[in-house]
């Protein structure tokens, strides 16, 4: 998120620069889209991985299985918001284009 945050000021400072509206760059794609399917990625291995640990003695699931829950449910939270990162790449800006007549 911190290198979605430096891309996005970077891009302003550039369009002020530019006295107009300049397209998004690439990096900016990048690690939208690169930070949402890392996530997505670490839900589907906790998944794949909760299939697997019922073979495992219950004593030895009991923990492991109550951490893995709780470290999938925290990762929500980040989700959502790469998720809303993803989202504002194709909205409009919302100060209105950029002139410096």
């Amino acid at each position: 998120m911190c290198a979605q945050y430096s891309a996005r000021k970077a891009h302003e400072k550039a369009e002020w620069a530019h006295c107009g509206d300049l397209p998004l760059t690439w990096q900016m794609y990048v690690f939208a889209y690169g930070a949402l399917l890392c996530r997505l990625g670490a839900v589907a291995a906790y998944v794949q991985l909760s299939r697997r640990a019922h073979r495992t003695p219950a004593i030895l699931r009991r923990w492991r299985g109550t951490l893995a829950l709780v470290s999938m449910l925290l990762g929500i939270f980040p989700l959502l918001g790469e998720a809303f990162i993803v989202w504002t790449l194709y909205q409009p800006a919302p100060g209105g284009s950029i002139t410096c007549v």
